[in-house]
């Protein structure tokens, strides 16, 4: 399985978390991204588009592994 991760930091949640970030203008480029990296491969297996949001206030990380 091929993840293809935006990671998103924060200093703080104050204007929400990493996630609130990733917009569909963004998920829409990590798709184009994802294709042209596939396609350049000749990868043929499981790929997967994923998110990391990282709070510097808490160091608390999620993962979302299905966008």
């Amino acid at each position: 399985m091929v993840y293809f991760v935006e990671v998103k930091y924060r200093a703080s949640s104050t204007f929400g978390d990493g996630f609130a970030y990733i917009t569909a203008k963004k998920q829409q480029q990590m798709q184009f991204a994802a294709e042209f990296w596939l396609k350049t491969h000749n990868y043929n297996g499981a790929c997967q588009l994923a998110a990391a949001s990282v709070d510097g206030a808490t160091n608390k990380v999620e993962f979302i592994d299905d966008l």
